[in-house]
């Protein structure tokens, strides 16, 4: 093996938050321009070493060839490095099962998603956004996955890798996610995703062997097609979202009123759905019709989402990202939270770059920051 770099995506969620969690319900997502890279090279000893060099975080990893414990870190895991350490050990796994022997390597973070907004567009380059929610720990967890897997000779498949990563991040989080934002970074493109089952705790997912999870995984993912002229915008909200907090206050608005919650989750569904419709038509049809269906659903979706947060007490559609989704329709454009909301980036729709532009000179006007975002290419493992 020589040193090599591997890349991953970041994501952009269009429709489907929230919903998703339940199995059997979808969202949208697409795999967004924003890449996090690692740097791996072999080492002749049986170690594993994983860098973050943003915050020059390390941590090594004895390697034993053992497949229910097929690493034993030296320390405790650092925060920075939690969710690659995690998938590191479940990509060893997948190895050690298949009788690899093990190979000793170097893996080293070379960035994060932060940043990445075009200067004209910032009003302060000083202030970039901290967080943009596009999946960080999300891309370390796929990009981890995959480094071990290669440094051990064996090649993986994006949905291989998906099915891997999605588990393993999904056990990080503590049982909670998606898969969202793993399948954007294993797959690419443009996704329906769907939650397939949901185990009733992290440690009966983390007991199961590897070629198990390949062949029952959690969450599922379909290409789906976009528009030719559509163009997304990320706009920052100028505060970071505590998305653990807002998923807190979801919960205890699904237990304390599960009716309500039901019928916010329905809503979103169907509006999910018909956008999902609504694109495959404006993909066949170059009529302004079925664009503007399309802007009509996602000011539902914004809609749907803020009902769900008033419901919860708790502001889903901060007043910042409704600034940001008003400002998206006075441009005759439609605009919505990415993600569990609270802050962090709204996702702007526009049709043609000429709508783009303009929606762009309306959120500088009010001093927010936006990045055009192109949708990446399926990933080549």
């Amino acid at each position: 093996m020589i040193e090599t770099t591997l890349e991953a995506p970041g994501k952009m969620f269009l429709a489907g938050e929230y919903a998703v969690l339940e199995p059997g319900r979808s969202a949208l997502v697409v795999a967004v321009d924003r890449t996090l890279r690692l740097r791996v090279r072999p080492d002749a000893q049986p170690t594993v070493e994983l860098w973050h060099k943003p915050s020059f975080v390390a941590l090594i990893g004895e390697l034993t060839g053992n497949s229910l414990n097929p690493v034993t870190w030296v320390g405790g895991v650092p925060s920075e490095l939690s969710f690659a350490a995690r998938a590191t050990e479940l990509g060893l796994r997948l190895c050690a099962e298949e009788k690899l022997a093990p190979r000793g390597y170097h893996a080293a973070f070379e960035n994060d998603f932060t940043g990445g907004f075009n200067s004209a567009s910032v009003p302060d380059p000083k202030q970039q956004p901290p967080k943009l929610g596009l999946g960080g720990s999300a891309a370390a967890t796929v990009l981890a996955i995959r480094a071990a897997c290669h440094a051990q000779g064996r090649s993986i498949s994006p949905q291989e890798t998906f099915a891997l990563a999605s588990a393993a991040h999904w056990v990080e989080q503590g049982g909670r996610g998606s898969g969202g934002d793993v399948a954007s970074s294993s797959i690419g493109g443009a996704l329906e995703i769907k939650v397939r089952r949901a185990p009733a705790n992290p440690e009966e997912v983390w007991n199961q062997r590897a070629t198990d999870l390949l062949a029952a995984p959690l969450v599922e993912a379909t290409p789906i097609v976009l528009p030719d002229d559509l163009r997304l915008l990320a706009v920052w909200s100028g505060q970071p979202a505590d998305t653990r907090e807002m998923m807190r206050e979801i919960r205890a608005l699904a237990a304390a009123k599960p009716a309500v919650y039901k019928t916010r989750l329905d809503r979103i569904s169907f509006v999910t759905k018909a956008l999902q419709a609504a694109l495959v038509d404006a993909a066949r049809d170059p009529g302004p019709a079925p664009r503007a269906e399309i802007l009509s659903w996602v000011r539902h979706g914004a809609t749907a989402m803020a009902s769900l947060g008033e419901d919860a007490l708790t502001f889903v559609v901060t007043p910042e990202l409704a600034k940001i989704c008003a400002v998206a329709a006075a441009n005759k454009c439609a605009g919505k939270p990415s993600g569990a909301g609270g802050g962090d980036c709204a996702v702007i729709f526009a049709f043609g770059s000429e709508a783009r532009s303009r929606v762009e000179a309306g959120m500088r006007e009010l001093g927010f920051a936006s990045a055009r975002i192109e949708v990446a290419s399926k990933v080549d493992c």
